[in-house]
């Protein structure tokens, strides 16, 4: 263990660093969030650690986006140095245990696969270009979990938990938030709607419960899977709510909010991406869904596999 003037460089994480140099290349941490696949407040707080450990201030952080301070520049280089180091590193390693071809096959939730696997691909094709990599959509963790059992697919994407029969790993806790329709909204308490990520939105609830009531609900249906978690919150908090609608599938959900017909309740990244015009606001209590990574313990799973399962783990 390094300590060098009273930093601890075993403290200085690889996730701080990529953050660190995306914010310096984007020069905002909105962009540099969906380029790494993470929301605006992992960024910031992977900057703020970051800094802390450091010592120095590395970003000026102001409404116009993040400009390098004169010793954000000096380091940048350096950063970006320790990456390259380990994209060599992982190379070299590819080559040693023979990871010139194979294949990965990923099953995935629709919001997963749209929002946040893109970017792990990409940067496992630019380390392993020779190893394919498919990814099938599923609509339920049962499905997921089956097609893992029978061996058409190496890793999955679902909400978490999971039986222990799979290792996991935490991708992103993902916010419920309310939609309403683009016109006719109850009168609200001071402060602005957000269509933002979760982690932006306000602490303090601007919709309450009682003017959620206002509106028929467009829900999933009882029986549907990824709808338990939901229904069981709302029979605790809001039992008065009226169900107006009964519908599946996210995207129909969205149009119907859009269209008027009624709010709905979704995960934030089930429901992008979401029209500009409908109000986004957070639960009054706030509910959340982990979503991660799963890959069966007894299967032996090939070095491809292994090497994809790693990379999330870096990311």
């Amino acid at each position: 263990m390094a300590t060098i003037h009273g930093s601890d460089s075993s403290k200085v994480k690889l996730f701080q660093l990529r953050a660190f140099v995306a914010v310096a290349d984007c020069k905002q941490f909105g962009e540099a969030a969906l380029l790494l696949g993470l929301t605006q407040s992992s960024v910031s707080h992977a900057i703020a650690s970051l800094e802390a450990e450091l010592g120095v201030q590395l970003l000026h952080r102001g409404r116009r986006g993040a400009m390098l301070t004169p010793t954000g520049e000096q380091l940048l280089p350096e950063a970006r140095q320790i990456l390259q180091l380990l994209d060599t590193l992982l190379y070299k390693a590819q080559l040693a245990r023979g990871l010139s071809t194979g294949q990965v096959r990923l099953a995935s939730l629709r919001s997963i696969a749209t929002y946040l696997l893109p970017h792990v691909i990409a940067s496992f094709r630019q380390q392993f270009p020779e190893i394919k990599v498919t990814l099938t959509q599923y609509f339920y963790n049962a499905e997921i979990q089956a097609a893992l059992r029978h061996g058409t697919a190496d890793i999955g994407f679902m909400e978490l938990p999971v039986s222990e029969e799979f290792a996991t790993y935490d991708l992103v806790a993902d916010e419920y938030v309310v939609l309403l329709p683009p016109a006719g909204l109850p009168q609200m308490p001071s402060g602005e709607p957000s269509s933002r990520l979760p982690s932006r939105l306000s602490k303090q609830p601007l919709l309450t419960w009682q003017q959620l009531s206002s509106y028929p609900l467009i829900m999933p249906a009882p029986n549907y899977e990824g709808s338990i978690a939901l229904q069981q919150h709302l029979q605790t908090h809001a039992p008065f709510l009226h169900i107006g609608y009964e519908i599946n599938e996210d995207s129909i959900q969205v149009a119907m909010v859009q269209q008027g017909l009624g709010a709905a309740i979704l995960p934030h990244l089930a429901a992008m991406p979401i029209p500009s015009e409908i109000p986004v606001y957070p639960l009054p209590t706030p509910l959340r869904r982990r979503l991660g990574a799963v890959l069966r313990v007894a299967d032996l799973h090939s070095p491809a596999t292994f090497a994809f399962w790693d990379l999330l783990q870096i990311k």
